[in-house]
Protein backbone atom coordinates (compact mmCIF):
# COMPACT_ATOMS: atom_id res chain seq x y z
CA UNK A 1 0.00 0.00 0.00
CA UNK A 2 1.32 3.29 -1.09
CA UNK A 3 1.37 6.21 1.82
CA UNK A 4 -0.33 8.09 -1.08
CA UNK A 5 -3.63 5.78 -0.92
CA UNK A 6 -6.83 6.08 1.39
CA UNK A 7 -7.57 2.15 1.88
CA UNK A 8 -11.15 0.85 3.04
CA UNK A 9 -13.18 -2.21 3.85
CA UNK A 10 -16.50 -2.87 2.72
CA UNK A 11 -18.52 -4.05 5.55
CA UNK A 12 -22.26 -4.68 5.39
CA UNK A 13 -24.70 -1.95 7.36
CA UNK A 14 -26.06 -4.70 9.13
CA UNK A 15 -23.13 -6.19 10.66
CA UNK A 16 -22.03 -2.71 11.15
CA UNK A 17 -25.66 -2.41 13.30
CA UNK A 18 -25.28 -5.49 14.67
CA UNK A 19 -21.99 -4.33 16.03
CA UNK A 20 -23.23 -0.98 17.09
CA UNK A 21 -21.71 1.42 14.80
CA UNK A 22 -22.87 3.97 16.71
CA UNK A 23 -19.85 4.49 18.11
CA UNK A 24 -18.63 5.52 15.18
CA UNK A 25 -15.30 3.48 15.05
CA UNK A 26 -14.75 0.06 14.74
CA UNK A 27 -11.42 -2.52 16.09
CA UNK A 28 -9.33 -3.83 13.51
CA UNK A 29 -10.40 -6.97 15.39
CA UNK A 30 -14.44 -6.33 14.52
CA UNK A 31 -13.28 -5.61 10.70
CA UNK A 32 -11.06 -8.32 10.26
CA UNK A 33 -14.62 -10.76 11.86
CA UNK A 34 -16.75 -8.66 9.49
CA UNK A 35 -14.76 -9.20 6.66
CA UNK A 36 -13.96 -12.97 6.85
CA UNK A 37 -17.73 -13.48 8.19
CA UNK A 38 -19.21 -12.38 4.25
CA UNK A 39 -18.99 -14.46 1.81
CA UNK A 40 -19.80 -13.21 -1.80
CA UNK A 41 -21.13 -16.30 -3.67
CA UNK A 42 -22.94 -17.52 -6.63
CA UNK A 43 -25.48 -14.82 -8.85
CA UNK A 44 -24.38 -12.18 -5.78
CA UNK A 45 -20.60 -12.70 -6.42
CA UNK A 46 -20.68 -12.74 -10.68
CA UNK A 47 -23.04 -9.50 -10.19
CA UNK A 48 -20.22 -7.99 -8.20
CA UNK A 49 -17.75 -9.00 -10.67
CA UNK A 50 -19.52 -7.16 -12.95
CA UNK A 51 -20.06 -3.99 -11.32
CA UNK A 52 -16.35 -3.92 -10.88
CA UNK A 53 -15.70 -4.42 -14.21
CA UNK A 54 -17.74 -1.37 -15.22
CA UNK A 55 -15.96 0.66 -12.19
CA UNK A 56 -12.25 -0.26 -13.05
CA UNK A 57 -10.37 -2.39 -15.67
CA UNK A 58 -9.41 -5.64 -14.46
CA UNK A 59 -5.81 -6.08 -13.21
CA UNK A 60 -3.62 -8.96 -11.94
CA UNK A 61 -2.96 -8.96 -8.39
CA UNK A 62 -0.12 -10.25 -6.52
CA UNK A 63 -2.10 -12.96 -4.85
CA UNK A 64 -3.16 -15.94 -6.59
CA UNK A 65 -5.84 -15.48 -3.90
CA UNK A 66 -7.05 -12.25 -5.08
CA UNK A 67 -9.62 -10.67 -7.58
CA UNK A 68 -8.38 -7.45 -8.24
CA UNK A 69 -9.50 -4.24 -10.28
CA UNK A 70 -6.91 -0.90 -11.52
CA UNK A 71 -3.85 -0.27 -10.76
CA UNK A 72 -1.70 -1.24 -7.46
CA UNK A 73 0.21 2.34 -7.65
CA UNK A 74 -3.18 3.82 -8.02
CA UNK A 75 -6.97 3.35 -7.43
CA UNK A 76 -7.93 -0.45 -6.57
CA UNK A 77 -10.43 -2.95 -5.95
CA UNK A 78 -9.33 -6.06 -4.16
CA UNK A 79 -11.23 -9.26 -3.45
CA UNK A 80 -9.63 -12.42 -1.70
CA UNK A 81 -10.95 -16.01 -3.33
CA UNK A 82 -11.62 -18.72 -1.10
CA UNK A 83 -13.50 -22.18 -1.77
CA UNK A 84 -16.64 -20.78 -1.00
CA UNK A 85 -16.60 -17.60 -2.81
CA UNK A 86 -14.61 -14.53 -2.18
CA UNK A 87 -14.19 -12.24 0.90
CA UNK A 88 -12.55 -9.23 2.43
CA UNK A 89 -13.48 -6.39 -0.51
CA UNK A 90 -10.74 -3.53 0.13
CA UNK A 91 -10.71 -0.35 -1.92
CA UNK A 92 -7.45 1.99 -2.14
CA UNK A 93 -8.08 5.25 -3.47
CA UNK A 94 -4.98 7.10 -4.89
CA UNK A 95 -5.21 10.63 -2.91
CA UNK A 96 -3.12 12.85 -4.73
CA UNK A 97 -5.28 12.38 -8.06
CA UNK A 98 -8.78 12.01 -6.23
CA UNK A 99 -11.38 11.46 -8.89
CA UNK A 100 -14.85 12.53 -8.03
CA UNK A 101 -16.47 10.38 -10.56
CA UNK A 102 -14.63 7.25 -9.24
CA UNK A 103 -15.67 8.12 -5.54
CA UNK A 104 -19.67 8.67 -6.58
CA UNK A 105 -19.27 5.41 -8.38
CA UNK A 106 -18.26 3.58 -5.16
CA UNK A 107 -20.83 5.45 -2.94
CA UNK A 108 -23.48 4.05 -4.98
CA UNK A 109 -22.33 0.76 -5.32
CA UNK A 110 -22.26 0.86 -1.32
CA UNK A 111 -26.00 2.50 -1.74
CA UNK A 112 -26.98 -0.53 -3.71
CA UNK A 113 -25.27 -3.58 -1.77
CA UNK A 114 -26.64 -1.88 1.24
CA UNK A 115 -22.22 -1.26 2.31
CA UNK A 116 -20.67 1.11 4.53
CA UNK A 117 -17.03 1.14 4.84
CA UNK A 118 -14.18 1.22 7.09
CA UNK A 119 -11.16 3.03 7.28
CA UNK A 120 -8.01 1.44 8.28
CA UNK A 121 -8.63 3.32 11.09
CA UNK A 122 -11.43 1.79 12.06
CA UNK A 123 -13.91 4.78 11.31
CA UNK A 124 -17.37 3.81 9.56
CA UNK A 125 -18.01 5.98 6.26
CA UNK A 126 -21.11 6.00 5.08
CA UNK A 127 -21.72 5.78 1.40
CA UNK A 128 -22.05 8.99 0.17
CA UNK A 129 -19.87 11.77 -1.19
CA UNK A 130 -19.67 14.00 1.12
CA UNK A 131 -19.29 11.69 3.89
CA UNK A 132 -16.04 10.06 1.90
CA UNK A 133 -14.26 13.21 1.17
CA UNK A 134 -14.10 13.60 4.94
CA UNK A 135 -12.74 10.91 5.74
CA UNK A 136 -10.06 11.08 2.92
CA UNK A 137 -9.45 14.56 4.31
CA UNK A 138 -9.05 13.06 7.47
CA UNK A 139 -7.19 10.14 6.45
CA UNK A 140 -3.22 9.30 6.95
CA UNK A 141 -2.71 9.76 3.38
CA UNK A 142 -3.76 13.38 3.58
CA UNK A 143 -1.79 13.71 6.50
CA UNK A 144 1.22 12.36 4.97
CA UNK A 145 0.63 14.38 1.56
CA UNK A 146 -0.01 17.59 4.38
CA UNK A 147 3.51 17.04 5.88
CA UNK A 148 5.82 14.03 4.63
CA UNK A 149 8.32 14.53 7.20
CA UNK A 150 6.42 15.18 10.10
CA UNK A 151 3.89 12.21 9.35
CA UNK A 152 7.35 9.74 9.18
CA UNK A 153 8.26 11.31 12.53
CA UNK A 154 5.00 10.69 14.06
CA UNK A 155 4.85 7.14 12.21
CA UNK A 156 8.76 5.97 13.82
CA UNK A 157 7.74 7.47 17.25
CA UNK A 158 4.48 5.13 17.25
CA UNK A 159 6.67 2.46 16.10
CA UNK A 160 9.61 3.39 19.02
CA UNK A 161 6.97 3.69 21.89
CA UNK A 162 5.94 -0.21 20.84
CA UNK A 163 2.63 1.28 19.52
CA UNK A 164 1.25 -1.44 17.13
CA UNK A 165 1.92 0.66 13.54
CA UNK A 166 -0.65 1.47 11.28
CA UNK A 167 0.76 -0.24 8.43
CA UNK A 168 0.91 -3.90 10.61
CA UNK A 169 -0.33 -7.41 8.72
CA UNK A 170 -2.14 -9.54 10.22
CA UNK A 171 -1.47 -13.46 10.36
CA UNK A 172 0.72 -15.42 7.85
CA UNK A 173 -0.27 -12.67 4.64
CA UNK A 174 -1.40 -14.56 1.19
CA UNK A 175 0.10 -16.60 -0.71
CA UNK A 176 2.59 -14.32 -3.29
CA UNK A 177 2.16 -15.52 -7.20
CA UNK A 178 5.35 -17.08 -8.70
Amino acid sequence: MSLFQFRMHVIPTSFAQDADVSRVQLSQDEIEAFTAETRFVGNEADALIERFNSILPKGDGWSEDMLFWGDLEHDDIQAWMTSDGFHDIQIRLYVPGLALVLIDKLCALGRDYDWVFATAEGFIVQPHRESMLRAIRNSKAAAFLADPEGFLRSASEEYAAGRKPWWHFWGDGPKLKG
